[in-house]
């Protein structure tokens, strides 16, 4: 092989840049080509590699100069296979050597990202569950307290009621006490006002005494007597029948009084504040009735 069947070129690309060279496939080498791109490409990324297209089509790295000897060996078997020398150097196109330099991505440059991912998806997971936690354990105290307030609503209700009973049977018990009390104070009123009809029918009697001294007074005038025996003693008893009649009417008027003093008494003690003689007012009124009374004052 002569020195024109042994020379390439070579052409490096990257970021669409494209720089060609041309060197003899018995001085290429991997190191030689790294050296040549990095001083072609100052702004390659760090850590890159070379990919060529095959015979084939498809895509190959080459990443060693065991590699490299292989896409060398290649190209010369695709020289071999053109025919005469004629017809290689016609398709030129083919003793070329086509590089990209891109970057190298390694299985772990590339799980990275994933892990990161995930690391974010758990801690999200992590953080939806603490929330939704947390909201059933507020729904959880939120319900129990809802629970609590109804059966403290219900106690509540339950002890009303029973102090409302409570303070009606009272109510109703101080009624009875009271209707008692006035059934038996007015029994001893109506006992004191039959006394009374029969002080007001013993005075006729009484008063029927002077019948017979008024018939022993004329029997007296009918027979021979002085003057001045008859009139003093007349007078005696005519003075006699006139503090008589007054003391009776005294008594009737005192009775009658001490009647309704006791009745004005015991609805003083009911209904402290009201006035003796509005009471007794009310008693006459009613004729003594002491239900009427108290239900007129307390209207």
């Amino acid at each position: 092989m002569d020195a024109d069947s042994s020379m390439v070129a070579v052409k490096l690309s990257y970021g669409g840049e494209t720089h060609r060279v041309k060197t003899s496939l018995d001085e290429i080498t991997f190191a030689a080509l790294v050296l040549k791109v990095e001083e072609l490409f100052p702004t390659r990324p760090a850590v890159w590699t070379f990919v060529y297209t095959d015979n084939e089509g498809d895509l190959v790295t080459a990443n060693s100069d065991a590699e490299l000897m292989e896409a060398c060996r290649v190209f010369l078997k695709l020289q071999n296979t053109e025919g005469d020398a004629e017809e290689a150097a016609a398709s030129g196109a083919k003793r070329c050597l086509h590089f990209h330099v891109v970057s190298k991505t390694t299985l772990k440059d590339r799980i990275a990202p994933v892990v990161h991912a995930v690391e974010e998806f758990s801690a999200t997971v992590a953080r939806v569950a603490s929330e939704t936690t947390s909201s059933l354990q507020s729904s959880t105290y939120v319900e129990r307290g809802r629970e609590s307030l109804v059966a403290s609503a219900a106690q509540t209700r339950g002890m009303l009621e029973s102090a409302r009973l409570e303070l009606s049977q009272r109510f109703h018990n101080i009624q009875v006490s009271v209707a008692e009390e006035i059934r038996e104070r007015t029994q001893p009123t109506e006992s004191q006002q039959a006394a009374d009809d029969v002080t007001d029918v013993v005075i006729p009697v009484r008063m029927a005494r002077r019948g017979p001294r008024s018939s022993r007074r004329q029997n007296e005038n009918g027979e021979v007597a002085s003057d001045a025996e008859t009139d003093p003693e007349s007078d005696e008893e005519a003075e006699e029948d006139q503090d008589w009649d007054v003391v009776s009417s005294e008594q009737g008027s005192e009775q009658s009084v001490d009647g309704f003093a006791e009745q004005v008494a015991m609805v003083r003690q009911i209904i402290p504040h009201v006035e003796t003689r509005e009471c007794h007012n009310l008693l006459v009124k009613h004729q003594g009735n002491l239900e009427a009374v108290l239900l007129e004052l307390t209207d």
